[in-house]
């Protein structure tokens, strides 16, 4: 793997080994080996990379928090936890999205959960079943079943106002199911 950029905390030097997944936050990233082990380097000044162990399917990196999906479906947060944003609710997921201060998860039956910082309605995502999900700064991104992609959270710069159109997703995208 190789990393450019402003290098200092080594957030640009990503440790040795086979990845079969990244992540970037502000100041830290995040690798997902195919062990399932997760790596975590740049900025430790909050925990942000120092996962718990056990065995992971899928990582997010946020602003000064990460995030890390088990084969049984449970989410697992660490680092900067202020806002709750490390703390997801109850359930099994499917996939997960790490933001600034706030985070999401999509369940098995297509709905959104989001936690932490909500002061702009980014943990609010309207009803619907979704396939894919991103979280951003103040703001989330989800895509439905359908290919229509929703917004909702702060719009103050537009990053809400979605083109109309149908979307998918670049790949096919294969569907984790965590073991019972």
């Amino acid at each position: 793997m190789v990393g450019w950029g402003l290098n200092d905390n080594a957030r640009c030097d990503a440790p040795p080994g086979r990845y079969i997944a990244i992540s970037a936050g502000r100041d830290h990233s995040l690798g997902l080996r195919e062990d399932g082990s997760v790596v975590g380097w740049g900025w430790y000044g909050d925990g942000e990379c120092d996962a718990p162990p056990g065995l992971y399917i899928a990582i997010s990196a946020g602003f000064s928090h990460s995030l890390g999906l088990r084969e049984d479906g449970r989410v697992v947060g660490w680092g900067k936890n202020e806002d709750g944003e490390c703390d997801a609710p109850p359930g099994r997921y499917i996939a997960i999205s790490a933001g600034s201060w706030h985070s999401l998860g999509l369940r098995e039956d297509g709905s959104v959960v989001g936690w932490g910082w909500n002061r702009s309605g980014e943990c609010d995502a309207p009803p619907g079943r979704y396939i894919a999900i991103s979280a951003g700064g103040r703001h989330s991104l989800g895509l439905r079943e359908d290919g229509s992609l929703v917004a909702w959270g702060e719009n103050e710069d537009g990053q809400c106002d979605v083109p109309s159109g149908r979307f998918r997703t670049l790949w096919p995208r294969e569907r984790i199911e965590p073991q019972r």
